[in-house]
């Protein structure tokens, strides 16, 4: 939030940073969640050292937030439900993204991996766990029901894994108008394939 990085600020212009990296989430909702991640970034504006502020879609990589969560998801629902299909994500590997933080220079960049909707991820997340992706296809009336009513509890994680929140956060999707992570690693983004098909602990014969 604002008050660690006015602190982390403070520390840089205390030891004359050669640089000071900022890492956020690339979010395009107005709640408070968004607006408290935004008022962290004009607080590293202030620094009189050299900065970078990071804007990344959401990562995958050993226990993430992401695949983790579709991968318990699979393999302990019959019915995976589907909604939001057509929302653009281009996660990226964490891997990645600590390649990018290291190679940042100074200014604002925007980072993600390949283009891939929602509906895309379940299907090769399915795939690779060696399942059938089935309905029911939920409408954003109904998905936000079941949101306010399961959505934050341990069942609901299962079925719902978003809080109503989250859910309009992620229904505006994680799309990168002009992608910095090629540049700053020398080469493309590693694909999703590649990490459920080798890696991912729900994939099948793990």
């Amino acid at each position: 939030g604002r008050g660690v990085a006015r602190e982390l600020v403070a520390l840089a212009d205390d030891l004359e940073a050669q640089r000071l990296v900022h890492l956020s989430p690339l979010l395009k909702a107005e709640d408070a969640f968004t607006l408290a991640k935004r008022a962290a970034e004009d607080e590293i504006r202030r620094c009189r050292r050299p900065t970078a502020i990071l804007r990344a879609t959401p990562a995958w990589g050993g226990g993430d937030a992401l695949l983790d969560e579709v991968g318990a998801w699979v393999m302990r629902s019959p019915a995976i439900p589907r909604f939001l299909e057509h929302v653009p994500l281009q996660p990226l590997d964490v891997e990645d993204l600590a390649k990018a933080l290291m190679a940042a220079q100074p200014g604002e960049q925007e980072v993600g991996g390949a283009r891939l909707s929602w509906g895309e991820l379940l299907e090769a997340a399915a795939s690779a766990a060696g399942k059938k992706l089935m309905g029911p296809h939920l409408s954003e009336k109904t998905t936000l029901r079941l949101a306010r009513w399961i959505g934050g509890g341990k069942f609901g994680s299962d079925l719902v894994p978003f809080t109503e929140a989250g859910f309009r956060r992620h229904a505006l999707g994680h799309e990168v108008a002009e992608n910095a992570l090629p540049r700053l690693l020398g080469r493309e983004p590693r694909p999703i394939a590649d990490y459920l098909a080798n890696e991912w602990p729900y994939r099948a014969g793990a």
